[in-house]
C-alpha cells in the first residue's frame, strides 16, 4: 500500500465485498486499539458510590440522574460526573498562554464565516436538528457565570469595528482536589453520560417529575398534544431546553408522542401494572429507539461509505445483519471466512502490511467481536475505564455549518417555497408560534425536501456569529467553540492525529487545494502545521 498522511481502508470499497470487508476488519481493529490507548478517566468514584443506594426498581429502568446502570460502580455514567478523555492526560491541559493564538475571531472570520450557502446534498434538513437532539442527551458543560471572562480582542478591520468579545469561561469542576493537581482541567458533565433520553426525560428528579402527567406512564402534553410551555419564555418543558429553535420543537414534540404511544400499548397489554412501571419500559423503548436511529440512519448518512454504513448497521445488528439483510450478510461473511482460511488469502495479503492487525485475523475472539457488533452483548466492556463521554467526543460534534440561513416551507406535496423564515426568527419561544403558524406536518415534509449545510470551511451560519444567546449574552459562535476546544484541553490538529494514532500531516497543501484557504490557513498559523 502507497504512504499516506490519510487512511487508506475508504479505497478497498473498489475491491468489492472482499473490500468491504477487509475494510471492515480493518476498523475494528483501530477500535481495539482505541479501546486499549485512549480511554482515559480520572474521577473518583468511590467515594461517590459511597452514598449512592441501587434500589430493585434501579435493576430494569433508568434513574433519573443516571446512577446505578452499572452496580459495580453505581456512580459511573451519572450527571455531574467528570467529562474523561481520548488523549493522553499530559496532551489534555488547558491553554493558557496561547488561548488566544491565532486569534480566534481572525479564524472565525477568514476561514469560517459563510460566503455563500454550500449544502450537504446527500441528507435533508432533519440531520441538522437531530444531531443538536442527540447532544442534548449526551452532554453539558457549564459556564461560569462570575469568573473572568476570556477577552478576544477584535482583529483589525473586523466589520464589529473595534473593541473585543468577552467569552464566559466554562465552569471549573468544585469537586477538585489537592492531590490532582497533576491532572488537566476537568469539568462535569450536567447531564446524564449515557444515551438515556434525557434531553426529554432530564437528568434530575426535579426535571424528571416536571415533565410526567403520572398517569399511565406518560408524559405530559397538552389537549391538542402540543407540549407545555414556560411562562415567561415560552419554550417548551422538557428535559433539556437550552439552545431551543423550531428544529427541536419538532423532534421534542415527535419523541413525546412516541412516548406516550408506547405507554399506552405497554398499558393495553400489561393491566394492573403501574404508572412507574409503565413510564420506565416506556422510556427504555424510545431511548433505544433514538439510539437505533443515530446508529443506522443518520451516521451511515453523515459519512456515507460502504465500509462505514456496513460498520454502523454491524454496531446495531453485527455483521450478520438484521432480518431483511441476514441472507446478503451471512454470504460476505461466509465470503470472508472461506478467503481467511486459505494459505493465500487475498484478506490477509491485502491488511499483510499491518502486522499488529494480521495477527489479530487469527484471533477468534476478535473475529466474534467484529462480527456479533456490539448491541445486545450478554456483558459490558468498557476496556478497563469507566464509562464516560470525553472532551473531545464533545468537540467532533460541533457541527454549526449544518445549519441553513432560513427555513423553506412547503406545501405538503409541491416544490415551490411558500414561506422563507430566517432562522434567528424560529428560536426560543418563537419556535412554538412556527409550529403553530405552520403545522408540524408541512414542517417535517419541508425539512425532509431541503438539505442542511455542509460541514465545511466557509460555511459556518453568519448569524450564529453574532447572535445573543440567554445568560452569555452577543457572542460569535464560531469563536467560542475555537475558545471551548483550546480552554478545555482538546489539543490542536496535528497532535489530535498523534494522539489517537493516525500520521501528521506535513504541510497545508495536505489539507486543501484552494487557493484562497491556503493563504489563509498560512497567515493564521505562521505556515506552521
Amino acid at each position: 500500500m502507497f504512504k499516506s498522511v490519510w487512511v487508506t481502508w475508504p479505497a478497498l470499497t473498489k475491491l468489492g465485498t472482499l473490500g468491504i470487508f477487509a475494510g471492515l476488519l480493518v476498523l475494528a481493529f483501530e477500535r481495539e486499539e482505541l479501546f486499549a490507548n485512549n480511554l482515559f478517566d480520572f474521577e473518583r468514584y468511590g467515594e461517590y458510590n459511597e452514598d449512592i443506594v441501587c434500589d430493585d426498581r434501579s435493576l430494569s429502568a433508568r434513574t433519573e440522574d443516571g446512577t446505578c446502570n452499572n452496580l459495580d460502580n453505581p456512580a459511573e455514567g451519572a450527571a455531574l460526573r467528570r467529562f474523561g478523555r481520548n488523549v493522553e492526560l499530559s496532551a489534555a491541559q488547558g491553554e493558557t498562554d496561547t488561548l488566544l493564538i491565532p486569534n480566534p475571531r481572525d479564524v472565525s472570520n477568514s476561514v469560517m464565516g459563510r460566503d455563500e450557502f454550500k449544502p450537504a446534498t446527500s441528507v435533508n434538513f432533519i440531520a441538522a436538528s437531530w444531531i443538536q437532539f442527540m447532544v442534548h442527551d449526551w452532554v453539558d458543560h457549564n459556564v461560569d457565570e462570575v469568573g473572568d471572562p476570556i477577552v478576544v480582542p477584535l482583529p483589525a478591520g473586523d466589520e464589529l469595528g473595534t473593541g473585543e468579545l468577552e467569552i464566559k469561561r466554562t465552569k471549573a469542576d468544585p469537586t477538585r482536589t489537592a492531590d490532582e493537581a497533576d491532572y488537566p482541567n476537568s469539568y462535569r458533565n450536567k447531564n446524564t453520560h449515557w444515551w438515556d433520553g434525557s434531553q426529554l426525560y432530564g437528568s434530575n428528579k426535579a426535571q424528571s417529575d416536571a415533565i410526567r402527567s403520572f398517569s399511565g406512564g406518560r408524559l405530559a402534553v397538552n389537549d391538542d398534544n402540543t407540549l407545555p410551555t414556560e411562562f415567561v419564555s415560552g419554550i417548551p418543558v422538557t428535559g433539556f431546553n437550552s439552545n431551543w429553535w423550531v428544529g427541536l420543537s419538532m423532534l421534542h414534540q415527535l419523541f413525546v408522542a412516541e412516548h406516550n404511544t408506547i405507554a399506552d400499548m405497554l398499558v393495553s397489554n400489561n393491566p394492573g401494572r403501574s404508572d412507574q412501571w409503565i413510564y420506565d419500559k416506556a422510556r427504555l423503548i424510545n431511548a433505544a429507539l433514538m439510539a437505533k436511529i443515530h446508529t443506522v440512519e443518520w451516521t451511515p448518512a453523515i459519512i456515507a461509505n460502504p465500509v462505514t454504513e456496513r460498520a454502523m448497521y454491524a454496531n446495531w445488528w453485527g455483521l450478520l445483519g438484521d432480518r431483511e439483510g441476514r441472507d446478503d450478510f451471512q454470504d460476505g461473511v461466509a465470503k470472508l471466512a472461506e478467503d481467511l482460511a486459505k494459505t493465500d488469502s487475498f484478506v490477509k495479503k491485502t491488511l499483510g502490511f499491518n502486522p499488529a492487525l494480521k495477527a489479530k485475523l487469527d484471533d477468534a475472539a476478535f473475529l466474534e467481536h467484529a462480527i456479533g457488533g456490539l448491541i445486545g452483548s450478554r456483558q459490558a466492556d468498557n476496556a478497563g475505564t469507566a464509562y464516560t463521554l470525553t472532551e473531545e467526543f464533545v468537540a467532533v460534534y460541533r457541527m454549526h455549518p449544518l445549519l441553513r440561513d432560513d427555513v423553506e416551507v412547503y406545501d405538503i406535496g409541491s416544490n415551490i417555497v411558500r414561506d422563507r423564515i430566517a432562522i434567528e426568527d424560529t428560536r426560543d419561544g418563537d419556535a412554538e408560534d412556527v409550529m403553530s403558524d405552520q403545522g408540524a406536518n408541512r414542517l417535517w415534509y419541508s425539512f425532509g425536501i431541503t438539505h442542511p449545510g455542509s460541514l465545511t470551511l466557509h460555511n459556518y451560519p453568519e448569524f450564529l456569529r453574532n447572535i445573543n444567546v440567554p445568560l452569555l449574552g452577543d457572542i460569535d459562535l464560531a469563536t467560542v467553540d475555537i475558545i471551548r476546544d483550546r480552554e478545555r484541553g482538546v489539543p490542536r490538529y496535528n497532535e489530535f492525529r498523534r494522539q489517537i494514532g493516525l500520521t501528521p500531516i506535513n504541510k497545508f497543501e495536505d489539507l486543501t487545494d484552494n487557493a484562497e484557504t491556503l493563504a489563509e490557513l498560512k497567515r493564521l498559523y505562521n505556515n506552521d502545521v
